[in-house]
């Protein structure tokens, strides 16, 4: 059978996991049984390396009774993880009573997990065991366990420490035997440090550490995870689904889905509802998803169509390095607030020819400009070569000799304080250098 590639690199990039797709049948649609992948593993769908790890994790769990720490995103499946630990533990005979106590208002997570015996609180109204009695011999799941308060948290602990629980408004302790299985998608280590977290419950907890990968690290699952959920909504609904067409399934596997697993599912429960031919076409999907690829489109045609850069315009030999560094590395040039900028370029003009004796072509190397830029600009002023130099001073009443500037000398030009008699001041202001 024919194949088609979809090349996608690690799980920091936004482009599919690299995968191999069946060829469509009809040249329009991949089936729903070309895309299944490998055996479904305690309703773990999918082949990637990252799910056998974690499979394998969850095998080595399963061996002992010691208290687990699941961490990942919201969405990623951690109670199904949870659920395989107690299903492939020696506690698989009894119960697995899961509690997600960040559905739970907080004052009332205690009486939730320990009981409480009537009378204790408001609305109290009979004695109610809690989930650690229901739970007892079996296994335990709390969920979002970061939203937890201070006095469930010591609660928690003494289950952990001394096997024993004390209702609500209760002052006997009741032993149990459960095992403790915890998930949260929060950091808790960075709760323990704010103070919302008790440290040594953190540690309790901490003896053994699941972590759930992002559907977006194993995008290679995403052909075979949407099969599944749009087999089992077609069967649930009573509806017929033969496959998805190509570009719906680079969609699913070119986003991120940063609600995991659990938003992958609704995407496809909504698609199959919305396709009346048995096809999952990318209009089926939410607009999130082509919206992502349409943007990416976007980039791409703008990098196809960018302009080369023209080439570089001619320009005059740079001085070399000796008059660079006179000009760069010389004294600064002072000038007035007073000093209009136009007669500053010309004054600059007029004492780097006085420093350099009246030599145009040594001006213009310093000044970085060329000698008809000199010309033109003084012209333009009025100023001919009787007045090259500044109040009318020449090369006879400098105080230097006049010879040229030996190559590598360090030219200080004059500070400027004022301008030439023709420029009008302007109102004066603080001085200031620059």
């Amino acid at each position: 059978m024919s194949t088609t590639l979809i090349n996608t690199p690690s799980e920091s990039s936004t482009q599919p996991a690299a995968l191999v797709m069946p060829a469509t049948v009809d040249g329009t649609f991949v089936p729903l049984s070309s895309l299944r992948r490998g055996a479904t593993v305690w309703g773990m769908v999918g082949v990637s390396e990252a799910l056998r790890k974690l499979q394998d994790r969850i095998r080595s769990a399963a061996t002992s009774d010691l208290s687990v720490l699941i961490i990942g995103d919201t969405g990623s499946g951690k109670e199904l993880v949870a659920n395989a630990i107690h299903q492939e533990s020696r506690r698989s005979q009894q119960r697995f009573v899961a509690v997600n106590t960040g559905a739970i208002p907080r004052e009332l997570v205690a009486s939730e997990l320990f009981g409480h015996v009537k009378g204790s609180f408001t609305g109290a109204l009979k004695d109610r065991d809690g989930r650690f009695v229901e739970a007892d011999g079996g296994t335990l799941f709390l969920d979002e366990l970061g939203t937890m308060d201070s006095r469930t948290q010591i609660g928690l602990l003494r289950a952990l420490e001394q096997r024993v629980i004390q209702p609500v408004g209760s002052s006997r302790e009741i032993p149990v035997n459960v095992r403790i299985v915890a998930a949260t998608n929060c950091n808790l280590l960075n709760e323990v440090k704010a103070g919302n977290f008790r440290e040594d419950l953190y540690y309790r907890l901490e003896s053994f550490v699941i972590p759930v990968p992002p559907l977006r690290s194993r995008r290679e699952d995403i052909p075979t995870l949407a099969a599944h959920f749009a087999e089992k909504v077609a069967l649930e609904d009573g509806r017929e689904i033969k496959g998805f067409t190509p570009q719906a399934l680079h969609d699913l596997c070119s986003y991120d889905w940063p609600g995991n697993v659990r938003e992958l599912r609704n995407a496809v429960s909504q698609a199959v509802i919305l396709s009346s031919t048995g096809i999952i076409d990318s209009s089926h999907l939410p607009d999130k998803l082509s919206a992502v690829r349409k943007a990416r489109e976007t980039e791409n045609v703008v990098i196809a169509t960018a302009p080369v850069p023209a080439p570089a315009a001619a320009v005059l030999p740079r001085p070399d390095a000796s008059v660079r560094s006179a000009r760069l590395s010389g004294a600064q040039i002072q000038l007035s607030l007073e000093t209009g900028l136009d007669a500053m370029v010309v004054q600059i003009m007029q004492r780097t020819l006085e420093v350099c004796n009246g030599n145009v072509t040594r001006a213009a190397q310093i000044l970085g400009i060329s000698r008809k830029t000199i010309y033109n600009r003084l012209r333009t002023e009025g100023i001919g070569k009787d007045r090259m130099f500044a109040d009318g001073d020449g090369p006879e009443n400098l105080p230097v000799p006049v010879t040229q500037p030996q190559a590598g000398a360090v030219i200080a030009p004059p500070v400027l304080t004022a301008p030439p008699a023709s420029v009008p001041s302007v109102p004066h202001q603080p001085e200031n250098t620059v």
